[in-house]
C-alpha cells in the first residue's frame, strides 16, 4: 500500500510599491483583455450554434462554402474503467501499483476579481 502525504506552504511576502503598481497595472490590462476575449469567445458561440443550426436544417454532416465548411464532429475516446476491470474480476491493487503519477506542463493561472455585469 503506497503512503501519500501532501504539505502546503503559504509564503507572505512585503511587496515593493513599485512592482506593486507594475502588478496592479499588468493585472488591470490582463483583466481587460480576458473580458475583451469572453465576449469575443460568446459570440463565436452563438455563431458556431447558428452554422450548425443551419447545417441541421440539410441534414447532412459536413456544409461548406467558398472554403469555409461547418462539420459534425462525433469523435469517441478510450478510457478505463476501474469499476468494470474490478467487476471483470480484476485485481484492484494490481491497477494501482501499475499507476504512474506523471508531471503536467507547468502554466500560469491568473485568478481576476469577481466583476459585476
Amino acid at each position: 500500500m503506497a503512503l501519500r502525504q501532501e504539505t502546503t506552504v503559504e509564503v507572505k511576502l512585503t511587496l515593493d510599491p513599485k512592482l506593486e503598481q507594475q502588478l496592479r497595472v499588468k493585472f488591470q490590462a490582463y483583466q481587460k483583455a480576458y473580458l475583451t476575449a469572453e465576449k469575443a469567445n460568446a459570440e463565436v458561440e452563438k455563431l458556431k450554434a447558428e452554422l450548425g443550426a443551419l447545417r441541421d436544417n440539410e441534414s447532412v454532416e459536413k456544409l461548406g462554402v467558398d472554403g469555409f465548411s461547418v462539420t459534425l464532429r462525433c469523435d469517441t475516446y478510450e478510457a478505463f474503467d476501474e469499476k468494470k476491470f474490478i467487476a471483470a474480476g480484476g485485481d484492484l491493487a494490481i491497477y494501482q501499483q501499475a499507476l504512474v503519477r506523471k508531471p503536467k506542463k507547468a502554466y500560469e493561472k491568473i485568478q481576476l476579481p469577481k466583476v459585476q455585469s
